[in-house]
């Protein structure tokens, strides 16, 4: 299957600005869509994970734990060149699981930092920790930080959770 991309997603490290279809397989679960077709729920509103975090963020965790470690072996071989797919990959679930904690949908990439930083919910510096990612994701402090931001993240949710926001 293949969808179109809107121009403002069109926005690097996750797309090449002059992408304009993204191609999908048919029979990825959750998981390996979000690897692999970066914000696909929210361009496509095929699910709507926002409107039910509960039933998604759990999951996006299990994946983070599950990533992570493949992401530390990387930079503990100093190879972060290696580990940058993986890093765009982790940074694209990481938003998506902040917004739809707060039950918003990803609009657009242009300037997300400051679209996350206008979120009730959310980590300490949102802005300036994401555009530190985001500009180079291959760095090891890179992964520290979305590390911190994804620990933070699951805090936020659990909280979320038991003031009984959703």
């Amino acid at each position: 299957m293949k969808y179109s991309l809107p121009s403002n997603f069109r926005c690097e490290p996750f797309y090449n600005r002059s992408q304009s279809t993204v191609n999908c397989s048919d029979d990825k679960p959750f998981e390996r869509r979000l690897l692999t077709s970066y914000f696909y729920y929210d361009i496509t509103e095929e699910e709507r994970p926002w409107e039910n975090p509960a039933s998604f963020l759990p999951q996006m965790f299990v994946l983070w734990r599950e990533r992570e470690a493949e992401l530390r072996s990387f930079f503990q071989k100093r190879d972060g060149k290696n580990g940058r797919t993986l890093m765009i990959a982790m940074t694209a679930v990481f938003i998506d699981a902040l917004f739809w904690l707060n039950k918003k949908k990803v609009g657009q990439l242009q300037d997300i930092e400051a679209a996350a930083a206008q979120l009730k919910h959310k980590p300490v510096n949102i802005e300036e920790r994401l555009r530190f990612i985001l500009i180079k994701p291959e760095s090891y402090h890179s992964f520290t930080q979305l590390r911190a931001l994804m620990n933070e993240l699951e805090k936020l949710t659990a909280r979320s959770k038991a003031m009984g926001e959703w």
